[in-house]
């Protein structure tokens, strides 16, 4: 991978998804947006 651009974090499972009943729903999205962004970034270097 080249080095231009942050290098995106996937978010904290413990911050977000401390519930007795298994990760909350703003935990699943986020992971779903860091997903999305992940493969936009990917399609952009592949593009170039």
């Amino acid at each position: 991978m080249s080095g231009k651009g942050p290098v995106l974090a996937l978010p904290s499972y413990d911050t977000l998804a401390s519930t007795e009943h298994g990760p909350t729903l703003q935990w699943v999205l986020a992971v779903c947006q860091h997903q999305q962004e992940r493969i936009a970034l990917l399609e952009e270097t592949v593009a170039q």
